[in-house]
């Protein structure tokens, strides 16, 4: 998954909403806590799949839905995306 503006936007936010620390949230995910920093500032250009489909589920309230853009999205990321919102 591209790293996204919308998506560091949505992680602050819901870092800042539910007052977790990057470090509570990257052990919630199981990577590290300067991974969590990497995707929240840009410095890291895109998500794993494996942890996107972790982290999309708690980002979903935070990101806009005005003007979605999907060009960032591969076909297998929305198709996965697709089916995971079905089950």
């Amino acid at each position: 998954m591209k790293n996204t503006t919308d998506i560091q936007d949505a992680l602050r936010l819901m870092l800042d909403d539910r007052d977790l620390s990057m470090y509570d949230l990257a052990d919630d995910l199981g990577v590290t806590q300067a991974t969590v920093s990497r995707w929240t500032t840009g410095v890291a250009k895109r998500i794993r799949a494996e942890h996107w489909a972790r982290l999309s589920p708690m980002l979903e309230p935070y990101l806009s839905r005005e003007g979605l853009d999907l060009s960032h999205f591969t076909t297998a990321e929305l198709l996965a995306e697709l089916q995971r919102r079905i089950k």
